[in-house]
C-alpha cells in the first residue's frame, strides 16, 4: 500500500531542532526532532511504509493514525469533511437568559450594543419577565430529560442582568426548587458588578452562582473605555461590587477583559498585579470582536503572550476564543467538533426579553421566538426547523468557503461568527482578515510557548 504526506499537514519550527507538526483539521500535534520531521516530508511523493529505514515502524503507524500519512490516490478532503458528523438535534444544554437589554454602562467596545445594529435584533430596551424565563428553562429542561442528559448550564446575561434583579431572583429560586432535583444546573452571571447590593451578593452565594465580572484594566485603563451612561468612570463602582461579593463569601475569581485600541497600552503588569492581589484565578481576554484594532496583528499577539506569561507567574490563567485552535492541536485525540463554538453547533440558545431566540445574541442569527415552541414540545421542534439546520450547515467545518486552505481550517472552524456578522454589516472584509491573521499568528506563538515550557520542566 502506498502512502503520501497529507495535504493538510502544517509545521512550526521551534528551537533546538524541533518542529511542531499538526493537521489542519484534526490537530493532533506532535513535537518531532528534525530527522523524524524530514522522514515525514520524504512522503511528499508516494511511498510504501516499508521503504522508510530511518524511523521506527511504530512511529510511521502513529503518523497514519493521526492522518499525517494517508493512502495515495484517495480524495483526502472529501473523506476528512465527511467525518464531521451531524449533531444530535436535541443536544441543547446551555441557556442564556438575557434579563435586560439595557445597561447602566456605555462601554466604547460593547458587543451587546454593537449587536443591536445587526439585522433582526430587537432594538427597544426591555426586561425579561419571570414567566418568560420560567418557560425557557422548562423548555430546555424537557429536551435534556427526554434525552437522558443531566447537566444544564444557565447563564444570566444582557445588557446588565442586575437591572432586572427581581425577576432574576425569582428565576434562581424556581430553578433551584423545580429543576435542581432533576438536573445538575450550573448557574453563572455576566455582570459589570456596579449594581451589586449586599442582598444580591448573598443570594448569588446561596444559589452558588458563578460570577464573571467585566473589567478592562486597572483604574486608568478601565476608565478609558468603561463609562456610565452619564460619562462617569466606573472602576470604583465595580470595586464596591467586588467588595460586597467578597463580604457575602462569593468573591470574584474570574474577570472578562476586552482588549481594544483605547486600553491597549494600559493593560500590563500593573493590571496583572492588581488581579493577583485580589486572588483572581482566571481571565478571559478577548480583542474587540466587532472591528480591527489600530495596532498591527503582531503587536496584538505580543501583547497577549506577554500578559499570559505575566499572569502565569502569578498563578492566573488567561484564555480566550483565540486559544481554541491551539487547544484542539494539542489534544491527544482528533477533535471532530464540527463547529467553532457551542452556539454555532446548536448546543446553546440565547433568549431575549421578548422571547426572540438566537444561537448567540451577539449575531444576527435569529432562529424564531420562544412562544412558537415552549409548551408545544421539546427543543427538537426548533432544532429540526430549516432555519436552524441552515445555521448549522453554514458554519460546519469544511463548508466555509473563506476558510478553505487555511492552515487552521478545521481546528479553528471559522472563528467567532460575531466577527463575521459585524464585518458583513460594515461591508469590511478587512475585519475578518485581521481576525484570521490573528488566530494564525497567536496559535503559532502558543505552540512555541508550550514547547518552551516543556523544555523548562
Amino acid at each position: 500500500m502506498m502512502y503520501k504526506k497529507s495535504d493538510f499537514l502544517q509545521s512550526v519550527a521551534c528551537s533546538g531542532g524541533v518542529k511542531v507538526i499538526f493537521h489542519s483539521f484534526f490537530g493532533l500535534g506532535m513535537y518531532l526532532e528534525n530527522h523524524s520531521a524530514n522522514a515525514l516530508n520524504s512522503f511528499s511523493t508516494s511511498r510504501a511504509l516499508s521503504e522508510e529505514r530511518y524511523i521506527p515502524p511504530e512511529l510511521l503507524q502513529e503518523f497514519v493514525r493521526r492522518g499525517f500519512l494517508v493512502q495515495a490516490g484517495k480524495p483526502e478532503r472529501e473523506e476528512i469533511v465527511s467525518q464531521y458528523g451531524v449533531l444530535s438535534p436535541e443536544a441543547i444544554s446551555g441557556l442564556c437568559l438575557n434579563m435586560a437589554t439595557g445597561c447602566n454602562f456605555r462601554c466604547h467596545h460593547c458587543i451587546h450594543f454593537a449587536g443591536s445594529d445587526l439585522n433582526g435584533r430587537p432594538l427597544k430596551p426591555g426586561r425579561m419577565s419571570f414567566e418568560t424565563a420560567r418557560s425557557a428553562m422548562d423548555w430546555v429542561a424537557s429536551g435534556l430529560l427526554e434525552n437522558g442528559q443531566t447537566r444544564m448550564d444557565l447563564n444570566f446575561g444582557g445588557g446588565e442582568p442586575l437591572l432586572n434583579w427581581r425577576a432574576m431572583e425569582k428565576t434562581l429560586k424556581y430553578a433551584h426548587q423545580h429543576l435542581q432535583p432533576r438536573l445538575d444546573v450550573h448557574f453563572s452571571i455576566n455582570t459589570n458588578a456596579s449594581l451589586m447590593t449586599s442582598q444580591m451578593a448573598r443570594a448569588l452565594k446561596k444559589y452558588n452562582v458563578r460570577v464573571i465580572a467585566s473589567l478592562d484594566g486597572a483604574k486608568t485603563g478601565n476608565d478609558l473605555v468603561r463609562r456610565t451612561k452619564s460619562g462617569r468612570p466606573t472602576f470604583d463602582l465595580v470595586q464596591t461590587g467586588f467588595a460586597r461579593l467578597a463580604a457575602a463569601g462569593t468573591p470574584v475569581r474570574a474577570v472578562h477583559v476586552i482588549l481594544s485600541s483605547e486600553n491597549f497600552d494600559s493593560l500590563g503588569d500593573t493590571f496583572i498585579q492588581y488581579l493577583a492581589q485580589r486572588k483572581m484565578l482566571s481571565i478571559t481576554l478577548e480583542p474587540d470582536l466587532t472591528d480591527r484594532l489600530k495596532q498591527p496583528v503582531s503587536s496584538l499577539v505580543n501583547k497577549i503572550m506577554n500578559l499570559k506569561k505575566a499572569a502565569r507567574e502569578k498563578g492566573i490563567s488567561i484564555t480566550g476564543y483565540w486559544e481554541r485552535p491551539f487547544a484542539r492541536i494539542i489534544r491527544p485525540e482528533a477533535d471532530l467538533t464540527p463547529h467553532f463554538c457551542r452556539a454555532m453547533g446548536g448546543k446553546t440558545i440565547d433568549v431575549m426579553p421578548d422571547g426572540s431566540l438566537y444561537s448567540c445574541s451577539y449575531t444576527d442569527l435569529k432562529l424564531g421566538n420562544l412562544w412558537q415552541f415552549a409548551g408545544k414540545g421539546p427543543p427538537s421542534l426548533l432544532t429540526n426547523t430549516p432555519r436552524f439546520r441552515a445555521m448549522l450547515d453554514s458554519q460546519r467545518i469544511g463548508q466555509i468557503d473563506q476558510c478553505r486552505g487555511c492552515e487552521l481550517e478545521g481546528v479553528c472552524g471559522g472563528g467567532c461568527y460575531a466577527t463575521t456578522a459585524h464585518a458583513l454589516k460594515k461591508k469590511d472584509d478587512r475585519i475578518i482578515a485581521y481576525r484570521c491573521d490573528f488566530y494564525r499568528q497567536v496559535t503559532r506563538q502558543l505552540l512555541l510557548d508550550a514547547m518552551d515550557q516543556k523544555m523548562a520542566a
